[in-house]
């Protein structure tokens, strides 16, 4: 429920972009800020591709290394990591916090996957757990980003009611 960011700023690594406008960069780190919302505050979202690294968490151990492909959530009360598609290897950092954790009952529905989850919501009349409400609108901060990518250095000011930058 972040709805759209209304600013997005990339910084690249070996890449310049009116010589490789084709092509993405081998390094790339987009950040963008979410408004505040209902009872949520402002949410910064950084996105790290290629040679671009996240820093290592500061509550993540030194001899633990954060995952290659997935991500790092840093919050008010702590920090989790994750793996790619579908949060796979979910730890809270660090290690002790994780031993003290319990976990509670099952309560979302699990999916067996993007395409057999698409193709069970056709058979079964049903909404499937990426659908294009959800889709379209993430697509948008995706596309945002590869703009972002186009400048880099610049921060971007996104009305999303006007789709236009500002």
């Amino acid at each position: 429920d972040l709805g759209a960011p209304s600013t997005i700023q990339a910084e690249v690594e070996g890449y310049e972009p009116k010589k490789h406008s084709d092509v993405y960069p081998p390094g790339a780190e987009v950040t963008y800020q979410f408004p505040a919302k209902g009872n949520r505050g402002p949410v910064k979202l950084v996105w790290y591709d290629g040679a671009k690294k996240p820093p290592h968490p500061a509550d993540l151990e030194e001899d633990r290394k954060p995952p290659g492909t997935g991500a790092i959530v840093i919050g008010d009360s702590g920090t989790i990591t994750h793996g790619s598609h579908g949060a796979g290897g979910v730890r809270i950092v660090p290690e002790t916090k994780m031993r003290a954790y319990e976990r509670p009952d099952e309560s979302i529905p699990r999916v067996p996957g993007h395409h057999q989850d698409w193709l069970l919501a056709i058979r079964e009349g049903r909404q499937a757990g990426s659908n294009f409400d959800y889709g379209g609108p993430l697509t948008e901060i995706a596309l945002l980003g590869a703009i972002a990518i186009q400048v880099p250095g610049v921060k971007l000011k996104w009305d999303t009611e006007k789709v236009q930058f500002t």
